[in-house]
């Protein structure tokens, strides 16, 4: 739910999407981020970005 929520099969505009991913704790973030490795084309860029940028603020640094 956490994944799809973000995801563009969700119809939530990419700002909600992006309000979301700064709500989410960093255990939802690596759940995020382990979706999106497995199918990246799911995800807009934008939230890509933004999934890793939070998981770098919590001191996780995404290769």
């Amino acid at each position: 739910m956490r994944a799809y929520r973000v995801s563009k099969e969700c119809n939530s505009p990419t700002d909600e999407k992006i309000k979301l991913i700064k709500e989410y704790d960093v255990a939802d973030l690596l759940y995020v981020l382990r979706d999106i490795e497995r199918n990246p084309k799911r995800y807009d860029e934008c939230v890509i970005k933004n999934v890793v940028d939070r998981l770098y603020d919590a001191g996780i640094m995404c290769i």
